[in-house]
């Protein structure tokens, strides 16, 4: 959560400064240049969903530091056959607290920006399919679930949290660009889809309610 807070401080002052310039010479012009610039921080949103998708997969296949890790383990602690044993075919657990939020993270960022910038449909499509390979090998070939560490699924419904917070920020964000967007005579263009982006706004958190 403290990393979704961080992405979307960066989004808001993305935007602000793209617009400042204006700003202070028109200060009249706030809400269409606000409408203008708050697409432009997805810029830094495909950029990191992309690099997410190459680099993040890519060192998953490669686990470096697991093999550090696992000739250090063999030359200080493999002193008996037993101990290189275990080392060598125990599998590791898994830590879903680590693999959860990075994996919402992503997709609480395609979500927002899933109509204001929809090439990163696309993006996120090749990025969730590499994840997906990545943790179907993980979990086939090196990766277990003991029964002391199994949470009985709660781990989903705390997923599925941050999946309605992406649907919000993407909703609001919409929501305000349409209400702020303004047409060659100086006049709002889009206040219909505004209006229905707020009746989306109100059954998505219904959705969410009974969902809870």
């Amino acid at each position: 959560m403290l990393l979704q807070n961080s992405f979307l401080i960066v989004t808001i002052s993305s935007g602000v400064i793209a617009a400042l310039p204006g700003l202070l010479e028109n200060p009249s012009s706030i809400p269409g240049l606000l409408a203008t610039a708050l697409p432009q921080a997805s810029n830094f949103f495909l950029s990191y969903i992309i690099l997410q998708g190459l680099s993040g997969s890519a060192s998953g296949f490669l686990q470096i530091v697991m093999l550090v890790l696992y000739y250090l383990k063999l030359f200080v602690l493999g002193s008996t056959p037993r101990q290189i044993a275990n080392i060598k075919f125990t599998p590791r657990n898994v830590k879903l607290g680590t693999i959860f939020p990075a994996t919402t993270l992503l997709t609480v960022i395609s979500i927002a920006y899933m109509i204001i910038s929809p090439i990163i449909n696309g993006l996120a499509f090749v990025t969730f399919f590499l994840f997906f390979q990545l943790y179907k090998y993980l979990f086939l070939n090196q990766i277990e679930q003991p029964p002391e560490n199994d949470t009985g699924g709660m781990f989903f419904p705390l997923a599925m949290q941050h999946v309605f917070v992406g649907l919000y920020i993407q909703q609001i964000c919409l929501t305000a660009l349409f209400l702020l967007s303004r047409g060659a005579d100086g006049n709002a263009n889009c206040i219909a889809e505004g209006a229905l982006s707020v009746v989306m706004f109100l059954c998505t958190a219904f959705v969410h309610m009974i969902v809870n």
